[in-house]
């Protein structure tokens, strides 16, 4: 309904953001599509099964992300794929391409695991330095770029990134020049809640509460 809903007001990109395990069903896939979905960010993890499967916590996930892919791709709805990047998978990140270029994304996401929204997960378990990832990224952005796809390397400091790959760096400021930046009142959530930590370092932050207390300050300006 919701689909049906933000197609009747005449939105031209009408998107999810998924893991896909809902997706494999090619019944439920093309009722979404039949609603009006067209664009589909997958959140594909890790090059190799047995990463993502643990990564996202549910066995046979990989799988049926691949399957919901090439659903996408016969149904002709645009792909998009994110990658949270942890200690766990950057090293298969120079593999990457070869899975998620089989089909065809308008644009692949590198995202570093933050912080300051994942109160409930083993943070030490998956943060990673920047300089550990880089020698795999820039190997994985070499492959992508001769396959005309759109990169993005989200939130992190140019310093990091080597001078020929900064071009691809989207950072808070650019964000409202991101064309497939969508979530404003999460990204502003998210610089809210990274402030607060900072001058509180208090770990026991309860984010789901933040947010609720966030939206309703800022409610008026979404009507």
């Amino acid at each position: 309904e919701a689909i049906r809903h933000a197609k009747e007001l005449g939105f031209n990109r009408i998107a999810f953001i998924t893991n896909a395990i809902a997706l494999a069903n090619e019944q439920l896939f093309k009722r979404f599509v039949d609603a009006g979905l067209n664009e589909i960010l997958f959140s594909l993890h890790a090059a190799r099964r047995e990463t993502h499967d643990s990564l996202v916590g549910i066995p046979a996930a990989y799988d049926r992300m691949m399957k919901a892919m090439k659903l996408a791709m016969d149904y002709g709805v645009i792909r998009r794929t994110n990658i949270a990047i942890t200690a766990q998978n950057y090293k298969e990140l120079p593999e990457y391409p070869s899975v998620v270029l089989r089909y065809e994304p308008e644009n692949v996401n590198f995202i570093f695991f933050n912080t300051w929204t994942t109160s409930d997960v083993e943070v030490n378990k998956h943060l990673v330095r920047y300089a550990e990832t880089m020698p795999y990224l820039t190997r994985a952005i070499d492959e992508l770029e001769s396959a005309s796809v759109k990169i993005a390397i989200r939130y992190i400091p140019y310093c990091v990134v080597p001078e020929p790959y900064r071009k691809y760096v989207v950072d808070f400021l650019l964000r409202p020049h991101d064309p497939y930046e969508w979530a404003f009142p999460f990204a502003a959530f998210s610089e809210h809640i990274a402030d607060k930590y900072s001058a509180t370092r208090d770990p026991s932050i309860n984010v789901e509460y933040e947010w609720f207390k966030f939206t309703n300050r800022i409610r008026i300006h979404w009507l």
